[in-house]
């Protein structure tokens, strides 16, 4: 607790530092759902996969999330302690303050040449982790206070406000209220959207043999006693079904808990405030949110299907403009690539076209390599990126990835704090092994992404922002460890109607 003793004096010491100016930059960390605000003076280094840094000589900042999201913020220092270089003292882990995630513990470091310390806390469904760097043989208050600015700088990254949130693997559609902010886990499997002292987080249990009720008895049991106090489990109706919930209290949060069974998935709803009982308020804001969950249909595709999707690019434009694709208004093929693979290029959009229209095509394959977290895997084209590089990426900046996951799945992202769309990545299952020789042609015509595995159809009138015709973009691929890709290429053309 020593560090909540010092608590007052940090933030004073904050207070002394002059105002960012309007040169500050806005980091936002979408796959976590955090926005991070950087002081002028401040550089930063993003790059696909790899830790934030922030650097101010003689300042430096590291900010990444654990790769096993089960882990601890207790266990993730413990690591750094076991790692430990020659010469480093360590300090007691202990609890810290933050306005953002649960469970926030530091641990402090000193060694010959730099000292620092390392905050870890969950977030959601994260485990984030920053270490705090100076060059110098202590840590003083004044650089103590010039790193945790941009620590308690840390805020959720908003959501466009009245928006509907497309949860594709429950098939549910859970509407966004105005001041409420909303985030996916990486794999899509929950959906958290919070308005303080507001939070709700929707997730898909991985076990669907069991039952709602079995699983809310268990969560009751397995949770009972530190003060938390549980009502009984009763029937109610959702989506005009059955389903269960029991209510809770605590001196810090009270709530409830609903189970109920859609598309034969167990799907589970926590809702509470930040409080030590809800009033008559709070259960009505929380439950009008649940109560107009509705269900989601995604889109029928047509039967199209590109029977040359491995011919040279303009054979394949050809077909699409013969199937009413794409239009008959072809300009260039604007590159080809033989190979690329992650050790050698794992990632370049830096291939300029103009207008909002281009088809790319890739034979990608995909194998495991040891050490390397098979959830985070990208095998992907780039399209419709404004800026031809990650570190350079602004809250207007548009970015739309589209490939496969290490499950074989369709992955579409677009990376943009404005849109009004579905947060986080939206995954479509397919009948493909990545691991074997698999063809992705990916277009973009008009506002709208189509997407073809071995010629066939698989995500299809997927609405994106469209940049201005006379507007450079860029294009490209982003491959992690163990994706090859072969015959890239890209073809622009001048979009027409829909």
């Amino acid at each position: 607790m020593k560090h909540l003793s010092r608590y007052l004096v940090i933030i004073l010491a904050l207070l002394m530092i002059t105002p960012a100016a309007a040169q500050e930059t806005v980091i936002q960390w979408t796959p976590v759902g955090l926005e991070i605000v950087v002081p002028d003076g401040w550089e930063v280094i993003a790059e696909f996969d790899k830790p934030f840094q922030f650097i101010n000589d003689p300042y430096k900042l590291i900010i990444h999330t654990a790769l096993d999201d089960s882990s601890t913020p207790e266990a993730e220092l413990e690591k750094i302690r076991d790692l430990g270089l020659e010469g480093m003292a360590f300090e007691d882990i202990a609890e810290f303050p933050l306005l953002v995630g649960t469970q926030a513990l530091r641990l402090d470091f000193i060694s010959p040449g730099f000292s620092g310390f390392t905050i870890a806390l969950r977030y959601r469904e994260k485990i984030v982790v920053i270490t705090a760097i100076v060059d110098a043989d202590g840590l003083s208050t004044e650089a103590e206070a010039a790193m945790l600015e941009i620590v308690y700088s840390m805020s959720p990254l908003p959501l466009a406000p009245d928006s509907i949130n497309y949860w594709t693997p429950a098939k549910l559609q859970i509407a966004t209220p105005e001041g409420w902010q909303a985030s996916n886990d990486d794999r899509n499997s929950s959906l958290t959207i919070t308005n303080e002292p507001y939070e709700i987080v929707f997730y898909i249990l991985p076990d669907n043999t069991s039952t709602p009720r079995a699983e809310l008895e268990a969560f009751i049991e397995s949770a009972g006693g530190g003060g938390v106090e549980f009502g009984e489990i009763n029937e109610i109706e959702l989506l005009g079904d059955e389903a269960f919930r029991f209510d809770f209290t605590s001196s810090f949060r009270s709530g409830f808990i609903i189970g109920f069974v859609y598309d034969d998935e167990i799907i589970v709803i926590t809702a509470g405030v930040n409080a030590d009982e809800m009033t008559d308020t709070d259960q009505a804001i929380l439950d009008g949110i649940i109560n107009d969950i509705q269900p989601f249909t995604p889109l029928q595709t047509p039967d199209i299907e590109v029977e040359g999707y491995d011919g040279s690019p303009k054979d394949v434009a050809a077909e699409l403009v013969a199937l009413g694709v794409i239009p008959d208004t072809g300009k260039e093929v604007m590159f080809t690539e033989a190979m690329v693979f992650a050790a050698l290029n794992g990632v370049d959009f830096t291939y300029a076209y103009q207008g909002a229209g281009i088809v790319m095509g890739a034979t990608i394959s995909w194998q495991p390599v040891e050490g390397v977290d098979e959830t985070l895997t990208m095998c992907s084209l780039i399209t419709q990126s404004t800026v031809s590089s990650a570190v350079s990426l602004r809250d207007t900046d548009t970015l739309l990835i589209t490939g496969f996951d290490s499950d074989s799945n369709v992955l579409v992202l677009e990376v943009n704090s404005d849109i009004n769309q579905p947060v986080g990545p939206r995954r479509y299952e397919t009948n493909i092994d990545i691991a074997d020789l698999t063809h992705l042609l990916v277009v973009v015509n008009n506002g709208k992404l189509a997407a073809f595995v071995n010629g066939q159809l698989e995500v299809y009138d997927y609405p994106i922002l469209t940049p201005d015709a006379d507007q450079t973009i860029f294009a490209g691929y982003l491959l992690n460890d163990g994706c090859v890709m072969t015959d890239i290429w890209g073809y622009t053309f001048d979009a027409a109607g829909d």
